[in-house]
């Protein structure tokens, strides 16, 4: 929709997609998103393809096992971060943001390991 995205991986596995194989369903998905949890940023392109992911040109797009990534449009006149810790309740912990390079824990980045295996049952939905 117009205010973003939600990217699911609801494989036991990573899922591991090539970025020029990997097309956005919606209609007005063009333009900069900054995923809500780790903080990174993504772009799209006219085609609704992933351009940017992580602050870097796009490859891969590789989202961690059983993972939920929410992106929400970022306004490109704004020069300010989410607050992720508003609203939270009380004694919870606070949510961190991540800036490049992206930490080896966060569900974007590949486990260490040689090859991550594939999987199709990466979807998503629009907010």
């Amino acid at each position: 929709g117009r205010e973003g995205f939600v990217l699911l991986n609801l494989a036991r596995s990573w899922a591991d997609v090539a970025a020029d194989k990997l097309t956005l369903r919606g209609s007005s998905l063009e333009g900069p998103y900054q995923e809500l949890a780790y903080g990174f940023d993504i772009h799209v392109d006219h085609n609704r393809r992933v351009t940017e992911w992580g602050g870097c040109e796009a490859k891969r797009v590789r989202v961690g096992p059983l993972t939920a990534l929410v992106f929400l449009r970022k306004d490109p006149n704004a020069a300010r971060s989410l607050n992720l810790n508003a609203g939270l309740p009380p004694g919870r912990p606070p949510l961190q943001q991540f800036s490049s390079p992206p930490p080896t824990s966060s569900p974007y980045t590949s486990p260490s390991r040689s090859s991550p295996r594939r999987s199709r049952s990466t979807s998503y939905m629009t907010i």
